[in-house]
């Protein structure tokens, strides 16, 4: 959510964001010394979180090379060989009277001070994109954006952010830094090369809540991009063992129990995913009715040492007749007993189960919830306790009931999957998975 429109060069900017992936900025004629700023308003439900953010370079145009530009040293004419990422700058603020108003006597700011080497005038767009998650709310001293180790349940706190074509200008140093202007000077003689350049890029949160993790750092959350370079290779049902300790991710028909990475496509968007840009897009035929992104790596891993279990999936409403609650679903090979290597079904976790699936939108699909989570049992009874498996148990429930459940050791399959079987013509999209075991999540993150 934005509380404020920010301006330049005395026009207004498109400031916003919606579900449909609209832009934050729209900056159509930036000079130097145009600055502004706006804020996040976050906010997170039921349990206290730590919160961390991404900037990401998605597209840097050089658009054209004129004069200025030439007599400025530009030489690069690749399509994305612009240099304004290295000229736009950013500070970020705490906006702790939630006005949507940088107030530099009371509001602590990060204009690069804390940055070893750095000038502290600004982090430039190009920094900022190769910085990979920073702390907004985390354990890191000194926290260099809402100055808190938490965010708390409940409350909204306001994250604010400034922008400067050319340097910030302040004064004291440290966390007696206050910005007081945005000076356009060229004192370089290059911004001209900048001139008809764009930048374009996107800015993720990421929260993960405080229990379990008493020592999260948001520098530690890792990432792992997965292309289709980056595949199990194609495997018959007569070797699939051959996969199970194999680290990698793979396309799966969980029909004819076959590795197929022709199954799906990787592709851009749909706009916007929580991760990256892109997503995996499975789409369903009469012969191909149930298909999965799924891995063999998490193998024998307890479901008591889970602390954090995510993923994002789009559905594309009523693409062959689906039904406004279809999506793509988690499951994995389970052993309740912590002791057996035998077949013995699949955990399944199903969004209608639980907070539904808004079609047309990308749902990350918490699948802990505190507990919370309600998962279903893919044999026909619950084993030991009884009941149907068809009726949902919290996963708080099942770690009660088999408190030494694991995944299978061998062959521990877990995978996204879309189909149930069908419906023929149903377009679902997988756009990350991320778990964590007692320490910072890792996001695998579905990228073409």
């Amino acid at each position: 959510m934005i509380s404020q429109v920010p301006t330049y060069g005395g026009q207004h900017s498109d400031w916003s964001i919606n579900n449909n992936g609209r832009a934050l900025y729209n900056f159509t004629d930036l000079k130097p010394g145009d600055q502004g700023g706006g804020t996040f308003d976050l906010k997170v439900t039921s349990n206290d979180a730590y919160v961390c953010a991404k900037s990401t370079i998605t597209g840097t145009p050089e658009n054209d090379r004129n004069y200025p530009e030439l007599n400025a040293g530009d030489v690069t004419t690749g399509a994305n060989d612009g240099e304004l990422q290295n000229y736009l700058k950013f500070a970020t603020y705490a906006d702790l009277n939630n006005n949507g108003v940088y107030d530099p006597a009371t509001e602590p700011v990060n204009v690069g001070q804390y940055i070893s080497s750095h000038d502290s005038k600004g982090i430039t767009a190009a920094d900022l994109g190769a910085a990979g998650w920073v702390s907004v709310a985390d354990t890191t001293t000194p926290n260099t954006w809402l100055t808190m180790g938490t965010l708390p349940a409940n409350q909204q706190k306001d994250a604010g952010l400034l922008y400067c074509f050319g340097n910030f200008t302040t004064t004291g140093s440290g966390a007696g830094t206050q910005v007081t202007g945005c000076d356009g000077t060229d004192t370089t003689g290059l911004q001209n090369q900048a001139q008809t350049d764009g930048v374009v890029g996107s800015i993720q949160f990421y929260a993960v809540q405080t229990r379990n993790n008493p020592n999260f750092k948001c520098s530690d959350l890792q990432v792992v991009k997965v292309q289709a370079n980056d595949l199990y290779p194609n495997t018959s049902n007569a070797n699939l063992a051959s996969a199970f300790s194999s680290k990698k991710w793979f396309m799966y028909n969980d029909t004819s129990d076959e590795i197929d990475n022709s199954l799906g496509v990787f592709v851009a968007g749909p706009p916007t995913p929580i991760h990256g840009t892109g997503s995996v897009q499975f789409t369903l035929d009469s012969t191909h009715t149930r298909k999965a992104m799924a891995t063999y790596q998490f193998s024998g891993t307890s479901l008591a040492s889970i602390t954090q279990m995510s993923y994002g999936a789009y559905s594309h409403n009523g693409s062959g007749g689906a039904g406004s609650n279809e999506s793509g679903y988690l499951n994995f090979n389970v052993d309740f007993t912590g002791s057996s290597g035998a077949w013995q079904q699949r955990l399944v976790y199903v969004p209608s189960n639980n907070s539904g699936a808004p079609q047309n939108t990308w749902n990350n699909n918490d699948v802990i919830q505190g507990g919370a989570a309600k998962w279903v049992y893919s044999g026909a009874t619950w084993p030991t306790v009884g009941g149907a498996g068809t009726t949902p148990k919290t996963w708080a429930q099942i770690k009660i009931d088999y408190p030494n459940a694991r995944l299978l050791p061998s062959g521990g399959w877990l995978g996204v999957k879309v189909g149930e079987p069908g419906p023929d013509g149903y377009i679902g999209n997988v756009d990350f998975f991320s778990i964590a075991t007692g320490g910072a999540p890792t996001v695998y993150d579905f990228e073409n």
